[in-house]
């Protein structure tokens, strides 16, 4: 059996990747986990976390779903209600996942970076390859990674 990767090694594998462009980011992607087992991929497995859409740079839904999901202890699911993707029908979006494209430094290098609105979380993303891009996500200006995903391109 594989041995899992450190955070500092998932880290260390991120930071040798290409930069890119926040307008490269554009269309419609679905996600994978690079950090397996840490609270915050259970949490969006449980809740089918599908992946992102990026329509412009000031348009973004974070948080795309297989299925109506809520976030326990978080949100109140009778207040807020997600709402049906105008792409994809079968895909819903949470409120909560606004966010915006920005060009951001993390680590010495300027990237493409995910601000969400509403909660204070920045992912900030290095290409893979044409069709794939690997995420970091920090908490609060921390300075340190809590996640690493994959987003690949949708068809």
């Amino acid at each position: 059996m594989p041995r899992k990767a450190t955070l500092h090694q998932e880290l260390e594998s991120w930071r040798s990747l290409p930069p890119l462009a926040p307008r490269e980011l554009l269309g419609v992607w679905e996600a994978g986990f690079a950090t397996r087992g840490s609270l915050f991929t259970v949490l969006l497995e449980q809740t089918s976390w599908w992946g992102k859409v990026f329509r412009t740079a000031d348009d973004v839904d974070a948080l795309v779903f297989g299925r109506p999901t809520s976030f326990p202890g978080l949100v109140n699911h009778a207040l807020i209600a997600p709402w049906r993707l105008p792409e994809d029908r079968r895909l819903v979006r949470h409120p909560l996942g606004a966010a915006r494209l920005r060009d951001h430094r993390f680590g010495g290098v300027s990237s493409a970076a995910m601000v969400y609105r509403y909660l204070p979380i920045v992912d900030h993303f290095r290409r893979l390859d044409e069709g794939r891009v690997m995420g970091l996500m920090e908490i609060g200006g921390s300075g340190k990674p809590e996640l690493f995903f994959t987003l690949e391109r949708a068809t």
